[in-house]
């Protein structure tokens, strides 16, 4: 009888050893993880960088370059929706740059509008 408690605890103590291993593997993993999660982010905030200047240069128009910007940075920050106004501060008016009809707004309509009136100038 001996023996065999000798035994299991010769077993107990690989067991355990074994399960010491296994859990620091898990935390290294998920260090390692979250390590490659950020650097595939900050991958992609650089590729991005990189084409922000490269398609600005590629366009003539101020709106069509609005427009691909939009568009990048929609898909940088994985938003549901991107809006970009611009402003007319002699009329007092914004529009939005994918509106299709050019609709003017004065600026004391919105919340836009709102925002257009009481800026700041930096």
């Amino acid at each position: 009888m001996g023996a065999s408690l000798t035994t299991m605890r010769i077993y107990s103590m690989r067991f355990l050893s074994q399960i010491s291993v296994a859990i620091t593997n898990c935390r290294l993993f998920e260090k390692t993880e979250k390590a490659l999660n950020h650097a595939l982010l900050e991958c992609r905030n650089l590729r991005f960088m990189i084409t922000v200047p490269k398609n600005m240069t590629s366009v003539n128009k101020t709106k069509d370059m609005i427009k691909q910007m939009i568009v990048q940075i929609h898909a940088l920050v994985d938003a549901d929706r991107c809006l970009v106004y611009t402003t007319d501060m002699d009329d007092k008016t914004f529009s939005n740059v994918e509106n299709k009809s050019e609709e003017a707004h004065p600026f004391t309509k919105g919340i836009v509008g709102y925002v257009c009136a009481n800026k700041t100038r930096a």
